[in-house]
């Protein structure tokens, strides 16, 4: 077991020094490197920090790059992450996809918005949940951070402005607290960064699967609502069929009576002219 536990770590190690060196050959410049590593999601500033501290940055260094390069999905996240996900769900073949990214942060927006609810007061129950969206993002493990934070807030139908300020707080909370730990555990900083790795893989696979659950459920909801309207569909042209039959009976009908009606008219004129 300790084995392959420590096989595990040299790897995340391997990989670690991968990604680093990649970025670092594309754009040779150690800020860059690590603006574009605290884009990515997950890792973000939680682990773009450790990294900046292993590249020799100082404290203040790492914390406002780190931020920045976090930071800089917000703003694009609140004002396009609907649209994105209803052009989607317009095009079948993206449509459980959408619907499952779409249930997995409207679940997490209902557990941040839990105390809110039983606020009646509008703008204390926004408060609380502008609240809850700083504190979400502040904490700093993964699948908290910019990206998913972010999604909250839009789900949870923050204002632009205001989900934008509690996400960057709760960004630059979430790094002060991770520059604290590394600035006080620099000697075990690169324990630190394959710990992150190692956390963040395994979310990523439950990540993965929660996502493909999901999916597969958006997508027989899906067929079963598609079925139910065929099934309308058919029951509909069922009664507008029967409605037409129905008419048409109806009309033959009052077609024989008028014609009964003719010809008895004509019968008794015959006997009136005879009499005469």
């Amino acid at each position: 077991m300790l084995r392959i536990i420590s096989k595990t770590i040299k790897e995340e190690i391997e990989l670690t020094d991968v990604i680093i060196n990649f970025f670092q050959n594309l754009f040779h410049n150690d800020i860059l490197t690590i603006i574009t590593i605290g884009i990515i999601p997950i890792i973000e500033l939680r682990g773009a920090i450790p990294v900046a501290f292993g590249l020799g940055m100082e404290w203040y260094e790492a914390l406002l790059y780190c931020w920045l390069g976090s930071s800089i999905m917000c703003p694009i996240l609140l004002l396009l992450l609907k649209p994105v996900l209803n052009f989607m769900k317009k095009w079948k073949i993206f449509r459980s996809l959408a619907e499952a990214v779409e249930s997995m942060f409207t679940d997490k927006a209902e557990k941040v918005s839990k105390k809110a609810e039983s606020i009646a007061d509008a703008k204390k129950a926004e408060r609380r949940k502008m609240l809850g969206v700083y504190a979400f993002v502040a904490l700093p493990l993964p699948l908290t951070g910019v990206w998913t934070g972010s999604a909250v807030a839009v789900f949870l139908g923050l204002p632009f402005f205001k989900s934008l300020i509690m996400v960057l707080l709760g960004n630059l909370t979430a790094g002060i607290i991770m520059t604290a730990l590394s600035v006080f555990l620099k000697e075990y900083i690169d324990i630190i960064l394959t710990v992150f790795l190692v956390i963040v893989l395994l979310v990523l696979i439950f990540y993965i699967v929660t996502l493909v659950m999901k999916m597969r459920k958006a997508k027989k909801n899906g067929n079963t609502s598609d079925s139910i309207e065929n099934a309308d569909e058919d029951s509909g042209a069922v009664v507008l069929s029967d409605r037409m039959e129905s008419e048409e009976n109806a009309d033959i009908a009052i077609a024989e009576e008028n014609n009964v009606k003719d010809d008895v008219g004509g019968d008794s004129g015959e006997s009136d002219d005879d009499g005469k």
